[in-house]
């Protein structure tokens, strides 16, 4: 006869799909995701010279410098206006400006090319919603959906903008080789006798990761808002309010992601390549569908029972004690389901095995 599958592979194939939302079904693992991406998030902070807070200070130094310059060609040249022209003053205003777009020039090379100091921008525009707000210029909701708007606008663009990584990468040796492990542990991690196919996969999935880093990275800097506000009442850091806050994003919004990564990752390989079954379906923990052999011996013959148990109670599906006018089975349980289990036979017919047959 014919030999039966537990479960069928059709019910495995949907079972599978519930890795789709594993981060609700498996909280520590997503708190472990969580801690790997703040690791990550914290280096990539750490090595981006556009979140660098040296690089913040020294914008804050070609800032100032471009202030004072501007400010001695600005009294030069009202000073021009109430005498006649002098050569050396006209050179004096030139080299000037040539110090200012110098000054511009040295500004955008220290923040990068991409940058766009999303952060400094949204704050700005919160403070003038949430000032429009205190002097009754608009009302509440229409301050929130311009907040929403702010954190929206010109910054989801720059989402996904690889050029921070690998500005990173560049200047942390650190960071690049977090990178590279990443890369290499997971083309590692895929179960292929194919080195082309590990490759590929593994590139895929760290690409994958590292496309969820950014948006993690982009997260924090759109809500940049939220410590800066916090930062405004009198007992509270506003450093300790940021750190915390690119701490907590970290955390939940990484582990998020990152769950949701591996989550379709396990889907996909298991259910298109059957690869990582048992990855797949031990991250799910999945209570039900247990089955177990009876054996039954007797002289020169074994007769095996195939049993299957398709729902097994859960922590509350248990209890210990009797009921009313109730006895305890033959075999004593401590403890017993409180609806009756429903175990049933997976093949058809018990399989016997004799050992004549076998011996022949």
């Amino acid at each position: 006869q014919a030999m039966s599958i537990y479960p069928p592979k059709s019910t495995s194939r949907l079972l599978c799909l519930k890795n789709l939302a594993l981060p609700f079904r498996n909280r520590p693992f997503t708190y472990l995701v969580g801690m790997i991406y703040f690791i990550f998030a914290w280096a990539f902070v750490a090595a981006d010279p556009q979140q660098s807070p040296i690089t913040r200070n020294v914008v804050q130094s070609i800032d100032l410098e471009a202030s004072r310059k501007q400010s001695e060609l600005t009294a030069s040249k009202t000073a021009s206006l109430q005498k006649p022209a002098d050569p050396a003053t006209t050179a004096l205003e030139l080299r000037l400006e040539a110090e200012i777009a110098l000054l511009a020039e040295q500004r955008k090379a220290v923040e990068g090319a991409s940058a766009t100091k999303l952060s400094e921008k949204i704050q700005t525009g919160i403070a003038a919603r949430l000032n429009d707000l205190s002097d009754g210029k608009i009302s509440f909701g229409a301050a929130v959906m311009g907040m929403v708007g702010e954190v929206l606008k010109g910054s989801l663009a720059s989402m996904f903008d690889p050029k921070p990584i690998i500005n990173a990468a560049e200047l942390s040796p650190m960071f690049a080789f977090m990178l590279i492990g990443l890369w290499a542990g997971l083309v590692s991690y895929v179960e292929s006798e194919s080195r082309l196919v590990r490759i590929i996969i593994g590139t895929l999935h760290a690409a994958a990761h590292i496309a969820a880093l950014l948006f993690v990275s982009w997260l924090a800097s759109a809500t940049g808002f939220v410590p800066w506000l916090v930062g405004k009442i009198p007992w509270v850091s506003s450093d300790i309010a940021r750190i915390a806050w690119n701490v907590l994003v970290a955390l939940f919004a990484g582990g998020l992601l990152g769950g949701l990564v591996m989550g379709l990752y396990w889907t996909l390989t298991s259910t298109l390549f059957n690869m990582h079954t048992g990855d797949a379906f031990g991250a799910l923990g999945i209570k039900d569908y247990k089955n177990f052999l009876r054996i039954k011996l007797e002289p020169g013959r074994a007769t095996i029972y195939p049993i299957a148990l398709d729902r097994v109670p859960g922590r509350r599906g248990w209890r210990w004690q009797l009921a009313k006018g109730e006895q305890r089975p033959a075999h004593n349980p401590q403890i017993m389901p409180v609806n009756p289990l429903k175990p049933r036979m997976i093949e058809k017919t018990p399989i016997v095995i004799e050992a004549d047959k076998v011996l022949a």
